[in-house]
């Protein structure tokens, strides 16, 4: 059971990662075929940052909704949100999109951390 919660945990920090990280490409690959201004593709690339932020609320709702329901809940939104960053060309529903992939990245990393410690057992939490 410790090592499927720490797997989910991982893998699920690998796909923020992921998520996190491929706006860069993404937005080179669209500037050769739509116009984008430099301002558009700076506010578009920090808007997963700026979603970070969200992880000052996230321990008071991880807490009020519980840890495992918001993680299962994150990734189904994770994932939906991603798929239609593919199906939009409209810049401030893009940016919208990625302020939306940061909020369930600090979700991810601050409610998956904490779910983790509490299941493993002390002998290894503070290793792992």
């Amino acid at each position: 059971m410790h090592l499927k919660i720490y797997l989910a945990i991982i893998l699920g920090q690998f796909v923020c990662g992921y998520a996190i990280q491929i706006s860069g490409t993404a937005i080179t690959a669209a500037q050769k075929v739509m116009p984008i201004s430099d301002f558009w593709i700076g506010l578009i690339g920090a808007g997963t940052l700026i979603g970070l932020a969200g992880s000052l609320f996230v321990g008071k709702l991880s807490d009020r909704i519980g840890r495992r329901r918001l993680l299962l809940v994150n990734m189904y939104i994770l994932v939906a949100v991603s798929l239609l960053q593919l199906l939009t060309s409209n810049l401030v529903l893009t940016f919208m999109l990625r302020v939306v992939v940061g909020l369930m990245v600090a979700v991810d990393y601050t409610a998956g951390n904490t779910l983790l410690i509490e299941w493993l057992p002390s002998k290894v939490a503070g290793r792992v």
